[in-house]
């Protein structure tokens, strides 16, 4: 079976409801959703300055490299405005001061998560964690909020 993401050609292996998608495009459509759930919990709103006027980005608190496991756990990203993100990005130690004072306790939990997570044999499968987070976003078929069309 072919993926179903618009002129994809891929083998699907994943199935979610809408359709089978190929590894790559079930990953993006599990980032797009987790993204969405993020802005949408956050009201677009950056949560270091309060900026509305700019759209907000999704920031993940533990980077994807450090917290693979929590790439699309919501309790793991933030919105921020541009500028807060690249200021952020290129500052760690700021970003890091600030969320131990705006988020007691955040980083050392999202820390433990992603640990038991590693040490866990019963890794979630991407088609349950797009379940998931359609489910936060109160999906329902035939649409949704993935660039991918499906």
């Amino acid at each position: 079976m072919i993926c179903a993401a618009p002129r994809c050609k891929h083998r699907a292996s994943v199935r979610v409801e809408g359709g089978d998608l190929c590894v790559p495009h079930a990953d993006r459509l599990g980032d797009d959703l987790a993204r969405a759930v993020v802005l949408d919990r956050d009201g677009n709103r950056c949560q270091r300055c309060g900026d509305l006027r700019v759209p907000a980005e999704w920031a993940h608190v533990l980077a994807r490299r450090v917290a693979p496991f929590l790439r699309r756990d919501p309790d793991n990203a933030l919105a921020l405005c541009s500028l807060c993100h690249r200021r952020f990005t290129a500052r760690p130690n700021e970003f890091r001061d600030w969320l131990d004072r705006e988020r007691p306790g955040l980083r050392e939990d999202l820390l433990a998560r992603e640990l038991r997570a590693e040490r866990s044999p019963f890794a979630p499968e991407i088609a349950d964690v797009i379940a998931s987070l359609r489910e936060m976003l109160g999906y329902a078929p035939p649409a949704t909020q993935s660039s991918l069309g499906i």
